[in-house]
């Protein structure tokens, strides 16, 4: 399942796979983590749908956000999360995606993105090791494609 997923298409897939013996895993931005669990996700990627039920405060995004614009995502919406974290709800989801069995895919990355200007100088000494497959993607502006100085610091 993909962030912009509606819950009653979610609530219909998982009956359907809870039929079949199929688990499903998610980006679960706007059905959010709890009701997810809820209605029976298996695994949950990269941690999405999960901080914006714990925040201190709702998150208001500009008018003209688009989730699907990964460069504007971590400007408007990762940068402010982390900073809004009340801690007690943070607990109570996680105790409840525990009780649920609902697994939590983390997303491991380094101190900083690496910025365009280092990529290749930074990845040469391990090239040889990358597959094919993922040598095309190694170099691609990806989520730092329209970032500014200071989103790099954010970061």
């Amino acid at each position: 399942m993909y962030n912009k997923i509606k819950e009653e298409d979610l609530k219909a897939i998982l009956e359907v796979a809870k039929e079949k013996g199929i688990s499903v895993i998610g980006h679960l931005r706007n059905v959010g983590a709890l009701k997810a669990a809820e209605l029976g996700i298996h695994c949950i990627e990269h941690g999405i749908g999960i901080p914006e039920v714990y925040l201190k405060e709702p998150l208001n995004l500009p008018l003209d956000y688009d989730d699907d614009d990964i460069s504007q995502r971590f400007r408007s919406w990762q940068f402010v999360i982390w900073k809004n974290i009340d801690e007690y709800k943070a607990e109570k989801v996680m105790n409840f995606l525990i009780e649920k069995n609902v697994f939590v895919t983390s997303t491991l990355i380094s101190k900083r993105v690496i910025k365009p200007s280092l990529r290749e100088k930074e990845l040469t000494p391990i090239w040889e090791k990358i597959p094919v497959f993922f040598k095309k993607y190694s170099l691609n502006p990806g989520i730092g494609e329209h970032w500014v100085e200071k989103d790099y610091e954010n970061f």
